[in-house]
């Protein structure tokens, strides 16, 4: 999480991204709410194409548990 401003700083709004990001990382409650909860945020935001967050996502079984233990 600590790269999120940096990688996304270009973009218009970074500070509504990075706040949506943090709040469906940090607020779903399952791993099937998170993988909807992130497709939505990616949609909302046009990021489909932004090859980090894919990269993220794809990896998300790394890290996922680091910042959710207390939901799964």
């Amino acid at each position: 999480m600590k790269k999120i401003s940096s990688k996304l700083n270009g973009y218009k709004g970074h500070l509504e991204i990075e706040q949506e990001m943090s709040h469906v990382v940090w607020n779903s409650q399952t791993k099937e709410s998170f993988d909807r909860n992130w497709n939505d945020f990616m949609m909302k935001y046009g990021l489909v194409d932004n090859k980090w967050l894919s990269e993220l996502y794809e990896d998300r079984h790394i890290w996922i548990l680091i910042y959710l233990n207390h939901h799964f």
